[in-house]
């Protein structure tokens, strides 16, 4: 009796310890099987967070595109309207009689077409179509002074407006060696968002300081081109920072509907070109905006 007793303790042992050994198995599995479903439900959920931005990103990049195209027909349907309609004019019997009219308008016709060929060179150039050192003519430059000719060319649309423009200058300016055709560019754009998004009565400050920045073998001339306008808020700012260049704010179409978008996708791009970078700042709605150009002091290069 003591023997099948035995026997049947052994057996029962064993089985337990079975039956522990298959309940361990079974639990690891269970264990395996949970985290398998955990991250099959947290790629289930990144996937989806993905589609969902990848989504706004698409309508988002719709957006800027149809912004991108209604800023293009309106700057390119300007200069063709006025050619248009003073050759309608110089087609008219009357006006062959008067050569000082035709040939006023002629010029008139001339300064259209160039309008239309610098606005179709800047868009090549900054969408990198054209984008090459080889077709830049660095030269030493008078920052001051080109920006004072920019001033000058602006000075009607400033005007009426009532906006003053100052430039403070402290100490000797250095020069820049850089490309003056793309350069005046970049001031023309800036000086011009700066009137169309002032308020009236406004008012443009221009100021200059030289910097090191860190890994960089030169200094930077910092230009700065305060206003007086509508501002940036904080979500604005972001975009411009990640680079949504072709979309402006709410109040910006507001105040001028038919904006030129790609104006600072010019100057991004054309300050790269010269080795420099551009920032946005503004403290919020009708509290201005800063925009600083950074470009390197640097001496002439050696052919």
């Amino acid at each position: 009796l003591f023997l099948i007793f035995a026997r049947y303790l052994v057996k029962a042992t064993h089985e337990e310890a079975r039956r522990r050994e298959e309940a361990e198995r079974l639990a690891i599995q269970e264990k395996a099987l949970r985290e398998k479903a955990e991250k099959l439900a947290s790629l289930e959920r990144a996937l989806r967070k993905e589609a969902e931005r990848l989504a706004q990103e698409w309508k988002e990049l719709a957006e800027a595109k149809d912004q991108f195209l209604t800023s293009i027909q309106h700057h390119l349907r300007t200069p063709l309207t006025a050619i248009r309609g003073f050759c309608d004019i110089l087609l008219m019997k009357d006006h062959y009689k008067d050569p000082a009219l035709v040939k006023d308008r002629l010029e008139k016709i001339k300064t259209s077409s160039n309008i239309l060929h610098q606005l179709i060179e800047s868009i090549l150039d900054a969408t990198g179509k054209r984008l090459k050192k080889d077709l830049y003519f660095f030269e030493e430059l008078n920052v001051v002074e080109l920006i004072q000719d920019v001033i000058e060319e602006l000075k009607i649309e400033a005007e009426k407006k009532k906006i003053s423009i100052l430039i403070e200058q402290k100490g000797e300016i250095p020069l820049i060696y850089g490309d003056k055709k793309r350069l005046r560019e970049v001031f023309w754009n800036l000086l011009d968002n700066a009137i169309k998004y002032n308020l009236y009565e406004g008012k443009i400050t221009i100021f200059f300081e030289k910097e090191s920045l860190p890994k960089s073998q030169y200094p930077f001339l910092k230009i700065y081109f305060v206003d007086t306008g509508i501002g940036m808020n904080e979500q604005e700012l972001l975009k411009f920072q990640e680079g949504k260049l072709f979309e402006r704010g709410l109040e910006a179409k507001k105040l001028y509907g038919p904006g030129r978008g790609i104006g600072l996708l010019i100057v991004n791009e054309f300050i790269k070109a010269h080795g420099g970078k551009f920032e946005l700042r503004s403290e919020g709605k009708n509290k201005g905006t800063t925009a600083i150009v950074y470009l390197p002091i640097k001496e002439k290069e050696k052919k």
